[in-house]
């Protein structure tokens, strides 16, 4: 019957085996026995701690010699596994003596005495004592201290009586004080002679069971190291306490009285022989699977199986290779854009993988790939693929040299890792490319003066443009024109127009900023421009030829000269001829010798003289009164053209095109996407004032507004406001009705505008 019970035992201890604590044992015949198991999770991993001694299964006891350096952690679930070395504990180890002290122990009690404090002589490092005796009674005779004197007076107090043992009881007790215990390694050495009993025969004496006691210290893994005395007087039960020690990873011995001390030191060593491996994993949520190979010095491997539960659900080691995406750049020079990512472990890259996807299209539209990294890297890609206005999202990876499988190189702000770094951008060229904006259009010397200002002009290579007849909507002809860039952001154009013929009328302004490669950045319109050129009369026409050819000048003279010359002479031989100067009556007064007019002088002193009546000198003969002058007298000349070049005809004067003063007019919001606030009033400047949804003075980033969808302008002549659609697709309101593309309406005091179906405003002049 008592053979049976003790097989009945038997299978229950090697049932316990199969708890976490399984050995495999080596060819060299020792195994592994681990005596507790630490795990601690963190966001990125779990550090998982091992202690454990190498034994002789042969002989239960444990190897004292070090045979192993290195270690391998296998988590064959996650297929993952780590190298380490093998260490001395990092932490201390809480130790109680837990000595029998009921009946049958009387006897043994200096025995006990002197072998318990003679393993005091050699402990652990970092190792804490305390001595508890037990019999019917649970005594605590010393708590936890390093102090060994006060441990071997706790041991000189111990002494037995005669009373039951209730070991059990003692055990549990022991292992809930350890439990208590600061963080650190545990272990019992139980030293008795006899099984949980009463005197009666059988009887048992404690509350708890052997499955309750080796079952809590399991859990709470702490080894339980047993010592049995083997004599005539006890009842030992050698299987029950050689179960309990191998179940928890302690270690146990059966001795006689004179090879206690023998006993309590070979246990003393066990504990001192722990060594310690560690290693961040990776397991999954739940149990894990666990095989612990430890490399021994003669190249032979031993290894043990255990699992471990993690409350976490970890992605696996971190990866070598780490990514940051550092910025993004257009490069307007040849519309493309610059990647700046930085790396650890660029060695380990076959090549980086950059994909550029439509977000709302869900499509990929580019791929691109780089080799010949560094820490620091710029990658340069074309947009000839996207479309302006559209989102666009960049997917960043690393591909592997080693297994051409792409790192999980970039961990969000939670702790998850992902393969793929990804940044999503508007790509909108128009928002750094160089831009122009017509300020003021001047009339001058019949050319057009614009006064511009510019964006990014170092990227600037010219300007070009035409002319649009607003009347005919139609390009003028012989209006094309061009200019040098400008070094600063302000600066003039010369539209010259005075050597074209463009006929007067109302125009519109076309300037477009042109690269230094020839490519078209940006395009500028100026409506309104009133060009009247001024055309000279007659007199300033030859006055200006003659200043153009002096030579003709110089001919005209001569003529003149010539033909006064002439006269002159002709002159002089009538007056040999007749004695008549010619040239008194035709040209006036004094030209004869100072006489007057009305005098006649005689040409030769035989001439006879004709009777007539003697002049006075207060009137002239009625005849000669009344006679016209043979040569009108010719206008000053130099007043003549003095009227011509101080006022010319009024109709010729110079016309801007911009009036000097114009009242202040403003938009206040009625309705409105989320980026302005209602009743936010804005101020029509500068003129043309432009609103779209990329481009304009007013962007509304509202998808039923146009890219470009209606203006706002001045009539300088009629002084009054006009507001243009430029073909939008959802149409421009005035006061509800909509407006026809191309042709300005006048605004009135309080008129609501509706730009598509969800921007209202109201135009007012202050």
């Amino acid at each position: 019957m008592q053979a049976g019970k003790r097989l009945v035992l038997w299978l229950l201890v090697c049932g316990l085996f199969l708890s976490p604590v399984a050995v495999v044992q080596a060819q060299s015949g020792l195994a592994i026995r681990i005596s507790q198991i630490v795990t601690v999770e963190t966001p990125e991993a779990m550090t998982l701690k091992v202690y454990y001694n190498i034994y002789d299964p042969k002989t239960g006891l444990p190897v004292v010699e070090t045979l192993a350096e290195t270690a391998r952690i296998d988590l064959p679930g996650v297929n993952f596994f780590a190298d380490t070395r093998v260490q001395k504990p990092d932490v201390p180890i809480y130790i109680v003596f837990l000595l029998d002290a009921s009946g049958t122990m009387i006897r043994a009690v200096p025995d006990v005495r002197r072998a318990a404090k003679a393993a005091l002589n050699n402990t652990p490092d970092n190792a804490f004592f305390s001595v508890v005796q037990f019999n019917s009674e649970i005594r605590l005779l010393q708590d936890f201290t390093q102090n060994i004197s006060a441990v071997n007076f706790a041991i000189d107090q111990y002494q037995a009586a005669s009373k039951e043992t209730c070991l059990y009881d003692a055990l549990f007790t022991a292992a809930e004080s350890l439990q208590k215990a600061p963080p650190g390694r545990r272990a019992i050495i139980l030293f008795a002679d006899g099984r949980d009993e009463t005197f009666v025969p059988n009887q048992p004496c404690s509350k708890k069971t052997f499955m309750e006691v080796t079952e809590f210290a399991q859990k709470t893994q702490i080894p339980i190291n047993t010592i049995g005395l083997a004599s005539k007087e006890s009842n030992l039960n050698e299987v029950e306490l050689k179960g309990m020690a191998a179940s928890t990873g302690g270690f146990s011995t059966i001795a006689q009285r004179e090879d206690i001390s023998q006993a309590f030191q070979a246990i003393m060593d066990g504990l001192k022989a722990q060594w310690m491996v560690q290693a961040e994993v990776y397991p999954k949520q739940g149990s894990n699977p666990v095989v612990l190979t430890l490399n021994l010095n003669d190249k032979e491997t031993l290894s043990v199986s255990f699992s471990i539960n993690s409350e976490t659900d970890y992605e696996g080691p971190p990866s070598p290779v780490k990514g940051q995406f550092a910025g993004l750049q257009f490069v307007p020079e040849n519309l493309t854009y610059d990647i700046q990512l930085s790396m650890t472990s660029p060695e380990q890259v076959e090549y980086v993988k950059i994909e550029v996807w439509d977000v709302k299209g869900g499509l990929k539209v580019a791929e691109f790939t780089f080799d010949s990294l560094q820490q620091n890297n710029v990658f340069n890609i074309s947009t000839s693929q996207m479309t302006p206005g559209r989102d666009y999202q960049l997917r960043i990876s690393a591909i592997s040299k080693e297994d051409k499988r792409p790192f999980a190189w970039f961990t969000n702000a939670e702790g998850k890792r992902f393969t793929v770094i990804t940044h999503e951008f508007l790509f909108d060229p128009s928002a750094v490319l160089p831009s122009v904006t017509v300020q003021a259009v001047s009339i001058k010397n019949n050319d057009l003066v614009l006064s511009i200002k510019t964006t990014n002009p170092a990227l600037i290579g010219g300007f070009d443009g035409w002319l649009v007849d607003e009347a005919t909507n139609t390009k003028v002809e012989g209006s094309d024109f061009t200019a040098p860039a400008e070094s600063a952001s302000t600066g003039q154009i010369i539209v010259p127009l005075s050597q074209s013929k463009v006929p007067d009328g109302k125009y519109t302004l076309f300037v477009r900023v042109l690269g230094k490669d020839g490519q078209v950045y940006n395009t500028a319109q100026f409506a309104g421009v009133v060009y009247q050129a001024v055309r000279p009369n007659l007199v300033q026409v030859l006055v200006a030829a003659l200043v153009a050819a002096p030579v003709i000048l110089f001919m005209i003279v001569a003529i003149l000269l010539g033909v006064v010359g002439f006269m002159m002479y002709s002159s002089r031989r009538e007056k040999t001829l007749t004695g008549t100067p010619v040239l008194q009556g035709r040209l006036g007064g004094k030209l004869a010798d100072g006489v007057p007019s009305g005098a006649s002088l005689p040409i030769a002193d035989e001439e006879p003289l004709s009777a007539r009546k003697p002049a006075t000198s207060s009137s002239a003969p009625a005849s000669q009164a009344s006679r016209p002058p043979l040569v009108s007298p010719a206008p000053s000349a130099s007043a003549s053209a003095d009227a011509t070049l101080i006022a010319p005809p009024a109709s010729q004067a110079t016309l801007l095109a911009v009036p000097v003063s114009r009242p202040p007019a403003s938009l206040t919001i009625v309705k409105s996407p989320p980026e302005l606030a209602l009743d936010a009033r804005l101020p029509l400047q500068p003129l043309p004032f432009v609103i779209g949804r990329v481009e304009g003075n007013l962007v509304l980033k509202e998808p039923n507004i146009s890219r470009r969808h209606a203006e706002i302008s001045f009539d300088a002549v009629r002084q009054v406001y006009l507001i243009t659609d430029f073909g939008s697709s959802n149409g421009t309101f005035v006061d509800g009705q909509r407006i026809r593309p191309g042709q300005p309406v006048s605004l009135r005091q309080g008129a609501v505008i509706h730009f598509g179906p969800n921007v209202s405003v109201r135009f007012e002049v202050s």
